[in-house]
């Protein structure tokens, strides 16, 4: 076994810290060695992990040159194999990988055309002794050869990882958190899944059509890979749609993207940003190119995003040996600039997009049928973001410009024109009882809105009593009715929307149900007159002070 010391130094901390990782190199041979299938089994109760593929599989040859000849760098290049495809391998990395996660490897293979198994195992805790590293420059592998029972056109490599080390065992058992809003937060074995998804060559989930589609790569084989017996995909977070895709070049350096968003903060908070790929395999983890550190703050909106850069051409000759990033070249640095760019651009859009969704639903807010008018607007398009993911204000009023309160068709008229292309029309005549208030038609792009409309008509529940509500404008000093004005007699109170207590704080629903309630103790009252005044200075004082 030769072992190059510009790598083996590498070895005493682990080149790759995260074991999922680690394993997704193995992965990357055997779709280099021509694999269709690979195949992994975390056998923990016998504390090793099995990896198995049906590529070309080695002769003694192949293994003394290309797998056991570890940090000697091949140049890439743009010729593809019998499958289509590139090869992904450059540093020469091989078994290396694992080296500091079990204390033997196994390796068996056979290759195609050929009627012979090959069997070796490399004592890997030989390059770790006593905590320190372990200087080598040949290690010698025994062998065995000996007549295999696949057929001769079957090729075959098997990886055993025995006594795989204590904290990686540990981890992979551990149990998952309640919360899931991050890969951490995951079971070890779901965690494991959710790496080696992320990096490998892996295709699409199948309901992921427009993402096969538009990343297609011509003529190519997929690999398919499987984990305890369940295919895995590549990792798309739920409910995320292309927004933006597209293709861009940066002097030498063509690559194509899609950005997506679920409407939604994305979880696990490790997939938010772009994935950055070459070859198909992830250059590190999604990343937005700093835009949080530029800008000092997280945007709202920021988190709703994700995305796929695949680089095309340009980059091969600058990835690091970790394969987490790339050199800092002025190609480089002017992709970055790019696609941080794009993603404060989308989360600004997003943002205005959930300010105008909460005013329509705001605008909506007591409206009956409400809930039927607000599924048509979604389904039209109109409302794009779930309400559970806005704030809304409890009991929101909008004011004209003279102060008044506007009328609520008036307001969910406004707030529809704000969001939509849709041609939003006003109808002063009083619609039937059994027409809705507002109409969607979408085949015409049009909303109807129906001013006179019952629904319109703000009602308020007080001591088992329905009243209809109107807002004005007086003298607040005006006592005893400076808030409110009550006609018991038609069920009808009106309010001043020039009272300071409608200007603080305090919540407008607050306000009309307190004044309103005083309203009703006091009309009982011989000297209600009286005891309303002083009930009304009481709740100015109260939240205005002296």
């Amino acid at each position: 076994m030769t072992v190059s010391k510009d790598v083996v130094r590498h070895l005493s901390s682990g080149l790759y810290r995260n074991f999922g990782r680690a394993v997704k190199e193995l992965i990357s041979n055997s779709y280099d060695a021509g694999a269709t299938e690979v195949k992994i089994k975390l056998d923990l109760p016998n504390n090793r992990i099995i990896v198995r593929d049906n590529g070309r599989g080695m002769d003694l040859e192949e293994l003394r040159d290309r797998f056991l000849s570890i940090g000697f760098p091949t140049p890439l290049s743009d010729k593809t194999d019998e499958l289509g495809r590139k090869r992904i391998g450059i540093f020469g990395i091989g078994c290396l990988s694992v080296f500091p996660y079990c204390q033997t490897l196994q390796i068996l293979t056979k290759k195609r055309n050929t009627s012979s198994n090959i069997e070796l195992t490399i004592n890997t805790a030989e390059f770790f002794r006593k905590d320190e590293f372990f200087l080598v420059e040949d290690v010698v592998v025994p062998y065995k050869l000996y007549p295999s029972d696949l057929r001769v056109e079957i090729g075959e490599t098997i990886l055993i990882l025995k006594e795989i080390a204590p904290q990686i065992a540990d981890d992979l058992k551990r149990k998952e958190s309640q919360w899931k809003s991050s890969i951490d937060r995951f079971s070890g074995s779901q965690r494991f899944k959710w790496t080696i998804s992320q990096y490998s060559p892996i295709q699409f989930p199948p309901n992921r059509e427009d993402l096969k589609s538009f990343f297609a790569y011509d003529k190519r084989v997929p690999l398919r890979l499987w984990l305890d017996g369940d295919e895995l995909f590549r990792n798309v977070p739920e409910g995320a749609e292309i927004i933006d895709k597209g293709e861009e070049s940066f002097g030498k350096v063509s690559a194509k993207y899609a950005l997506m968003t679920p409407l939604e903060p994305i979880q696990p908070e490790e997939a938010r940003g772009f994935q950055v790929r070459l070859r198909d395999v992830a250059v590190g983890l999604p990343t937005d190119f700093d835009v949080i550190k530029l800008k000092g703050k997280v945007l709202g909106k920021l988190n709703w995003i994700c995305g796929e850069i695949h680089i095309q051409s340009g980059l091969d000759s600058v990835l690091m040996i970790d394969r987490d990033s790339f050199y800092y070249t002025q190609e480089v640095a002017e992709l970055q600039e790019f696609f941080r760019k794009k993603l404060l651009r989308w989360s600004n859009m997003l943002e205005r997009m959930a300010i105008k969704d909460k005013g329509i639903y705001e605008a909506l807010a007591g409206i009956r049928g409400s809930p039927r008018i607000i599924e048509e607007l979604k389904d039209a398009g109109v409302i794009q973001i779930s309400k559970s993911r806005l704030r809304l204000r409890k009991s929101p009023i909008s004011k004209t410009k003279r102060g008044l309160v506007a009328p609520p068709a008036e307001k969910v008229a406004k707030a529809l024109s704000k969001k939509t292309d849709f041609k939003v029309i006003t109808k002063k005549n009083q619609a039937p009882e059994d027409t809705p208030p507002i109409d969607v038609l979408p085949d015409e792009r049009s909303i109807i809105i129906y001013e006179e409309h019952p629904s319109f008509q703000e009602k308020m529940s007080m001591m088992g009593v329905e009243y209809q509500v109107d807002y004005d404008e007086w003298d607040t000093n005006e006592y005893p009715f400076s808030i409110c004005r009550l006609h018991s007699q038609d069920k009808r109170v009106i309010f001043n929307m020039s009272h300071p207590l409608f200007k603080s704080k305090l919540s407008d629903e607050i306000i009309k149900k307190l004044s309103l309630g005083f309203g009703l103790i006091a009309q009982k009252r011989k000297d209600s007159r009286e005891l309303l005044k002083q009930l009304n200075l009481l709740l100015e004082k109260i939240f205005l002070g002296d």
